[in-house]
């Protein structure tokens, strides 16, 4: 920055984007009008941003279900644990944001819960089984 005359009461303006908007090239404040037109307009492409992130999740997860739903067409049976996990699956992966890597490790945790679940469940149903089988 050049020196500071000593008739300038502002000093001037500093390097960058956010200097350029709140003050003017010899250093004084911009208008406080001008600072609300940059703010709404921040607002406006932040509420886009919002939308438009939420209407890609939409039609994501509108084409998940309509796979799901051409794969399982009624729930007058239950789908398949397979086919669950694969819908559960492809509404996560509709999210923008959710980065491949952690949806693997999510449902590798999953996997190996379901394997856990499965295992206590049949060792569960076993012995109801003896002890209907013994009774009898």
């Amino acid at each position: 920055m050049p020196p500071q005359p000593s008739w300038a009461p502002y000093s001037t303006r500093a390097d960058g984007l956010v200097p350029k908007l709140w003050y003017r090239p010899d250093g004084t404040p911009a208008l406080q009008a001008q600072g609300r037109r940059v703010h709404s307009a921040l607002e406006i492409i932040d509420e886009y941003d919002q939308a438009n992130f939420m209407l890609a999740f939409l039609v994501y997860a509108q084409r998940a279900d309509a796979t799901f739903t051409s794969l399982h067409p009624t729930f007058d049976s239950a789908p398949t644990p397979a086919l669950a996990r694969a819908y559960f699956y492809d509404l996560c992966a509709a999210l923008p944001d959710a980065p491949p890597e952690t949806l693997l490790e999510f449902f590798a945790a999953i996997d190996t819960a379901l394997d856990v679940a499965h295992e206590e469940i049949l060792e569960a149903a076993e012995e109801v089984f003896v002890t209907f089988a013994l009774d009898v």
